[in-house]
């Protein structure tokens, strides 16, 4: 019952952000150009379909919001631990709650994917690129294509949730350093291995074999299975999952 009731609290307000982040998308991505048209005088160029069609970007408006909602947590953390709430069971809480914020994060993708871009676009995503010819049958290969999206995009949140319970432990300074540590050293690595790779024609065969597996391309067949990348992100899932866990039971009060 105490899980019960945790998740109605978190979901009461984190449900809330995520419908802000949606309002806040939505104006950028369809009133704000509409108001510059009519203050430049270029209304006759505005196209309403060509506005909704970029709501593509929906998904990843979806998956980081969800993501930043289920890590950055600290503050429901202290004031129900303070109440009598167990780590556990906030977190047997948060979990229920990113996975109910998922389910309807991802309706709302599903919804603006068929019902506004494929109209309006046509069915181009990264699926129908690698996967089209998996499932001769349309429906099937349309709802293998949801459960694909759904589970990239969970993926994406609980690695953030691992990546938010480890900076959790640190200080708010050490916290600063990190994050703009990382992508420094993330894009310096990039661009030194860009570099190494030109300058000596470095051959890594087995990051080529690892890719194409995960992504499920035999050459042999000349085509792509989504079968591996499926299993793939279950599993890192599962593990990304685990590792929140267990810097989540290291959590402690912070001294204001």
């Amino acid at each position: 019952m105490k899980t019960n009731r945790v998740t109605k609290y978190l979901f009461k307000k984190q449900f809330q952000y995520l419908l802000m982040a949606y309002a806040i998308f939505f104006i950028v991505n369809t009133v704000w150009p509409l108001l510059l048209a009519l203050g430049s005088g270029t209304l006759r160029y505005y196209s309403l379909s060509n506005e909704l069609g970029n709501t593509s970007y929906f998904f990843f408006v979806t998956t980081f919001a969800i993501a930043y909602l289920s890590s950055a947590t600290y503050e429901n953390y202290k004031f129900l631990i303070q109440n009598g709430i167990s780590r556990n069971t906030f977190f047997r809480g948060q979990i229920q709650t990113t996975g109910l914020l998922i389910l309807i994060g991802s309706l709302v993708n599903e919804i603006d994917y068929w019902l506004i871009i494929v109209p309006i676009k046509g069915q181009d995503s990264i699926y129908t690129s690698l996967y089209r010819y998996f499932i001769s049958n349309q429906i099937f290969n349309g709802l293998f294509e949801t459960v694909l999206r759904i589970l990239t995009s969970t993926a994406v949140i609980v690695s953030l949730m691992a990546f938010g319970s480890i900076l959790s432990l640190l200080s708010k300074r050490a916290q600063r350093i990190t994050l703009i540590a990382i992508p420094i050293i993330l894009v310096v690595g990039a661009v030194f291995m860009i570099r190494l790779f030109i300058t000596t024609h470095l051959q890594v065969t087995w990051l080529e074999d690892v890719f194409t597996f995960i992504i499920g391309y035999s050459k042999e067949a000349g085509r792509f299975n989504p079968i591996p990348l499926v299993v793939t992100e279950v599993l890192w899932s599962g593990f990304m999952l685990f590792i929140t866990k267990i810097f989540f039971n290291k959590k402690q009060l912070k001294r204001e």
